[in-house]
């Protein structure tokens, strides 16, 4: 699950314009795993 926090600090991301929330949610999780954050998947 991703946490509110996270979503806010991305949501102005050039690259996730465009995307529907389900793929924009899924880039973030990515971009937080390389980043070296563990995230927890609903």
């Amino acid at each position: 699950m991703l946490h509110w926090k996270t979503y806010i600090k991305h949501w102005k991301d050039k690259e996730l314009q465009g995307l529907t929330i389900v793929e924009a949610v899924e880039k973030i999780l990515e971009m937080e795993e390389k980043n070296g954050k563990e995230i927890k998947r609903a």
